[in-house]
């Protein structure tokens, strides 16, 4: 196999023909051809491949900064002074003993009073007994049955009607409301009030009138008068009749 590297092509016709030298001997000295400049050859003028660029210069290296000069050492200061003797130690004058204090006599203590004698016992007395009158025993005795069948004991005294309200001459009478769905009671009708006799009833200038029923016996009572009632009696109120029994068997 033949070498391509080294095949020489042949020289275009026309080419002039170059005469080659003679060759020198071996002990005669060569000549130095340069390298930059063109081989001349008898078959073909070959360019010589131009040299490589010129490799680029290194790079500096940083330059670092020159160290601060080292402060020149300070001058020695002056030496110690010695260490001084140490003091004499002032003498503690020695303390007298102090006496213990001796608590003082508690005083004796002050006679107790001697003690008040007691208050002589008062007797108490009974309370005397209530006088026993015919008012007291009748009041107690009588009650008065409503229409509505509840029972009032007649007690001092007692206003009737409707609305009752206490007249002057009793103003502490209690007031009994009396049902009447025909109204034919006034609203202040009639007074009850106990007596050394018994019970008295009163008309107080009703609009229908006041009347007692005993024994069968009707009786009508004027505006403003009064008669007396017992256990049995039968009390009229308008349309209506009051019942007067015993309280207490």
């Amino acid at each position: 196999m033949s070498d391509d590297r080294f095949f020489i092509p042949p020289p275009p016709p026309g080419t002039p023909k170059v005469e080659v030298p003679a060759q020198p001997s071996p002990d005669a000295p060569r000549p130095i051809v340069p390298i930059n400049a063109p081989v001349e050859s008898a078959t073909h003028r070959v360019p010589v491949r131009p040299p490589s660029p010129p490799a680029p210069p290194p790079a500096a290296a940083p330059v670092e900064p020159a160290p601060a000069p080292a402060e020149p050492p300070s001058a020695p200061g002056p030496p110690p002074e010695p260490p001084s003797a140490p003091a004499a130690p002032t003498p503690v004058p020695p303390v007298a003993p102090v006496a213990a204090p001796v608590p003082a006599a508690a005083p004796a203590p002050a006679p107790a009073p001697a003690p008040a004698p007691a208050p002589a016992p008062v007797p108490v007395s009974a309370p005397a007994p209530a006088p026993v009158t015919a008012e007291s025993t009748v009041v107690r005795s009588l009650a008065l049955v409503l229409p509505d069948g509840s029972r009032c004991p007649v007690g001092s005294a007692l206003v009737l009607g409707r609305d009752p309200v206490a007249p002057p001459s009793h103003p502490g009478a209690r007031p009994i409301a009396v049902l009447d769905p025909a109204k034919s009671v006034s609203k202040t009708h009639a007074l009850l009030v106990a007596t050394a006799e018994g019970v008295e009833v009163r008309d107080l200038h009703s609009t229908n009138g006041v009347s007692v029923t005993r024994g069968g016996v009707r009786d009508e009572l004027a505006p403003g008068a009064g008669a007396s009632v017992t256990a049995g009696d039968r009390v009229g109120l308008g349309l209506l009749e009051l019942e007067v029994e015993l309280a207490e068997q």
